[in-house]
């Protein structure tokens, strides 16, 4: 376990790339692909379905993507991600969205997690309605960035499934973080540009 490179899955990170040359365009794409070394450059240019890509290059290419575009990281991740969950859900995910009661779909989040990292496990548990609580256990150090990339997911895919006013808090464990969803009556603060995590 301790030889695991952490990793998003090659067709999250075709999502992603795809997304950055959308919201950004083509130019800023290469741009900041160019500046990988040529073995990671075919990793994004590539990334297959069935590829691992190591966080440690997602995390250098959107550097790079950001600062060719001209924008902080973070606002970057925050618009790329989701945009690339509602490409998810319109093509891979699909019928996620004909779930229609809120415990199936939080059901469902860990299986999701696993089909787009390769570390740690994620639990999840309905408290309330429009409450949910996941638990991510077996990685004990993910950065601001990796933890504020999978809170925009999360938020994203209940937005997309119709349960809005999406809110995620989040805390750090010794083996990962628990994150407290929210949605329908606001329970929770907005995040804001103050409170983000940072890289």
């Amino acid at each position: 376990m301790s030889d695991l490179v952490p990793s998003v899955s090659g067709l999250s990170m075709g999502h992603f790339r795809d997304a950055v040359a959308t919201i950004y365009g083509a130019d800023v794409t290469r741009r900041g692909v160019a500046t990988l070394a040529p073995d990671e450059r075919l990793l994004v240019e590539q990334a297959s379905a069935h590829a691992w890509i190591p966080m440690t290059i997602l995390t250098e290419v959107v550097n790079a993507w950001a600062a060719a575009a001209g924008v902080d990281p973070d606002v970057l991740t925050e618009a790329c991600v989701r945009l690339g969950v509602r490409t998810s859900f319109a093509t891979v995910w699909r019928l996620l969205l004909r779930v229609t009661t809120d415990d199936v779909m939080i059901a469902r989040t860990p299986t999701i997690y696993a089909r787009t990292r390769n570390i740690g496990e994620l639990r999840a548990e309905m408290r309330l309605p429009g409450l949910a609580r996941l638990t991510l256990t077996g990685w004990p150090n993910p950065t601001d960035r990796q933890l504020f990339s999978l809170v925009v997911g999360l938020e994203e895919v209940l937005e997309i499934t119709g349960r809005r006013n999406a809110r995620t808090n989040y805390r750090r464990t010794p083996d990962g973080a628990v994150f407290d969803l929210s949605w329908g009556e606001v329970r929770n603060a907005p995040r804001t540009p103050s409170n983000r995590p940072r890289a």
